[in-house]
């Protein structure tokens, strides 16, 4: 379930047991008590989506615990810093309807590649839109880029797909379709609050 961050003080108040790292899907970096990466890919690219082209795009994830959403991160293809220096970058969530992106996305945050050099990871911040999901839930990252011609910048593709989708939507309908045999080495920060949930109970107690 995705919610929303709605007051000043969060109760996360599901058991997050220990061991918890065994059961988290395939290309998590992280564990508990702060930031977690989730990631399909092996660093490795093999090829590109250009701007503008078959877009936009998404991937999937689930939450391996309760979370809130942190930041995107795109591993940049910039052939030309001329033209790829400096773009605009929307980034969005795509709720799950039945194990396809919904076509409505929850939200757009618009970014910007500044100077990202070809094979770095640009990271977009979407904390400012407090979005916390519970563990278990699919949800599908995306993101598009605007359309020149002839396009210089875009995201790498892995094809060490492993459980990863990669999702277009080249189509004339809109629909989203699964691009067979790649995925987009794109990765999600997830947070699981604990931190924030220690402070909480804190300023909870100084109150009364």
């Amino acid at each position: 379930m995705i919610r929303y961050i709605v007051t000043g003080f969060i109760l996360l108040l599901a058991s997050q047991a220990a061991g918890i790292e065994s059961e988290l899907i395939p290309g998590d970096s992280g564990g508990l008590s702060g930031e977690t990466e989730l990631f399909w890919d092996d660093g490795e690219d093999n090829g590109f989506f250009f701007a503008g082209e078959c877009g936009p795009f998404a991937t999937t994830f689930t939450a391996p615990f309760d979370c809130k959403l942190i930041k995107y991160r795109l591993y940049w293809a910039n052939v030309d810093p001329s033209q790829a220096n400096n773009q605009p970058v929307d980034c969005y969530l795509y709720e799950d309807i039945s194990g396809v992106p919904d076509t409505a996305a929850v939200f757009t945050v618009t970014g910007n590649s500044g100077t990202t050099a070809d094979r770095e990871w640009l990271e977009i911040d979407v904390s400012g839109e407090n979005i916390l999901l519970s563990a278990g839930t699919v949800f599908h990252p995306g993101w598009d880029f605007g359309y020149v011609t002839p396009p210089f910048w875009g995201v790498y593709l892995d094809d060490n797909k492993a459980q990863g989708t990669c999702w277009t939507t080249a189509t004339t309908s809109g629909d989203w379709i699964e691009w067979s045999g790649y995925t987009h080495m794109v990765r999600v920060v997830v947070d699981d609050m604990l931190s924030l949930q220690s402070t909480t109970w804190g300023a909870l107690k100084a109150a009364f």
